[in-house]
């Protein structure tokens, strides 16, 4: 009897504790304050660019040589090359201003069609053998390259290519790009928020959107024949970012 007893006083106690929970003090969150939340924050994108005179150049001189034998071909592009890197030497480029980007020596064929009894037939016959050495170039004489072009050419580099401009301390502007996209943030968000009658009060997030940097720049022939050096024209560096804020509002 006094076990029925208590395993209904149990029964009780448990659907007690279904039919009214126990009430505790952790806050509750309604929907009223997640929409006031989202009201309190201004979201904005600050932008930047900073324009600058690039300092280094960087350019490919190949010495490209056909000769009969691959030993020939081999000899006289290294005695043209070895021209092009003294050259190089006097006038001021340290060695780890110049490195080797392509070597190689390639067998050329020529082709011809035939015609025989099992159709038509290309026979290649070997013309010879096409040495190529490629150094890539870094100088910081940028308004000198169109001289530095001409003088290389003259001793013995037949291709030039692949010029590009650049900066020595891109980190440098790209963090002075950085901040001033920010700052052009805040100030999107002041404007918004005096807008909108109430005033910014911090910083929630801060998120890089990309940091950008080009050159607009010119590349035109050679001069080498001339008075005139070969012209080439450095234009402008363009260094700019984007971020997105997250700031909090009042």
């Amino acid at each position: 009897m006094e076990r029925k007893w208590l395993v209904s006083a149990l029964i009780i106690i448990v659907l007690g504790v279904l039919l009214f929970p126990m009430e505790t003090n952790l806050p509750k969150i309604s929907a009223a304050n997640k929409i006031q939340d989202v009201n309190k924050i201004i979201t904005v994108t600050g932008e930047s660019e900073i324009k600058t005179v690039p300092d280094v150049v960087f350019i490919n001189f190949t010495v490209e040589t056909m000769e009969k034998t691959a030993e020939d071909a081999l000899v006289k592009n290294k005695l043209k090359m070895k021209g092009v890197i003294d050259h190089l030497k006097q006038k001021g480029l340290k060695p780890e201003d110049i490195q080797t980007v392509r070597f190689s020596i390639e067998p050329q064929w020529n082709y011809v069609s035939k015609t025989t009894d099992f159709g038509e037939e290309k026979l290649r016959t070997l013309t010879g053998y096409r040495a190529i050495n490629t150094v890539l170039v870094r100088s910081e004489d940028v308004e000198g390259i169109g001289r530095l072009i001409d003088e290389i050419v003259s001793y013995g580099a037949n291709q030039v290519g692949n010029i590009k401009f650049s900066i020595k301390n891109s980190q440098e502007l790209e963090q002075k790009a950085l901040k001033l996209a920010v700052d052009n943030a805040r100030k999107k968000a002041e404007a918004l928020a005096s807008a909108a009658g109430t005033k910014i009060t911090g910083v929630i997030s801060i998120r890089e959107i990309g940091s950008f940097n080009y050159a607009l720049q010119g590349y035109r022939g050679y001069g080498a024949k001339y008075k005139i050096s070969t012209p080439i024209e450095p234009g402008q560096i363009f260094v700019s970012s984007r971020v997105e804020v997250v700031f909090s509002q009042e």
